[in-house]
């Protein structure tokens, strides 16, 4: 492990020493800027860790409707009793979950959810429950546009609220593949 030793600021750059050597390095003030500044922020960035084989099915919740999916088989989705809607491509509706089986976040930005509104989290914004076979459950949560051009996204561990940069190819694939209400 190092450490990292951060100077002053000269025009757009940042001294740096590691702690186990002598030399002094610069870095963009704009690289600077992206490291976390809380400890927290140092959290592992995947949201969990299983694989698409253990997908039962999904939940799709926006503006106070709701789809449930049903994986039948690899590559084969249908609509639970009651759901309906068109599955445009069941290739890329299994690619986009395996793609949330194995998501992580860009960035986390925020925790609790007195942050909600701060990050465009609202009542009717889109929500992916992922249905495993093992009964549990794993949530993801939409909100608004981050600076950076990515969504954010928030997941609950151990009861807290985690607002993150959703990774901006999943969601793409998320808008396009998943059958939403």
């Amino acid at each position: 492990m190092a450490e990292l030793l951060f100077g002053a600021q000269k025009g757009d750059r940042v001294f740096v020493r590691r702690t186990d050597e002598s030399a002094v390095y610069g870095m963009s003030k704009a690289d600077f800027d992206r490291l976390p500044a809380s400890s927290w922020q140092f959290r592992e960035r995947r949201l969990w860790n299983f694989a698409e084989d253990d997908i039962a099915g999904a939940t799709i919740r926006k503006e106070g409707k709701t789809c449930q999916i049903i994986r039948k088989d690899k590559y084969k989705w249908s609509f639970a009793p009651g759901s309906q809607g068109i599955i445009k491509n069941e290739l890329a509706l299994e690619e986009t979950m395996r793609g949330l089986a194995q998501a992580t976040a860009a960035a986390w930005v925020a925790l609790g959810e007195q942050n909600r509104t701060r990050f465009g989290f609202n009542p009717g914004n889109l929500q992916v429950a992922l249905d495993l076979k093992s009964g549990g459950k794993a949530s993801v949560e939409f909100g608004g546009p981050a600076p950076s051009a990515l969504e954010y996204a928030a997941v609950t561990f151990d009861g807290q609220l985690w607002i993150f940069e959703f990774p901006s190819p999943l969601f793409r694939d998320v808008m396009n593949a998943l059958p939403i209400p």
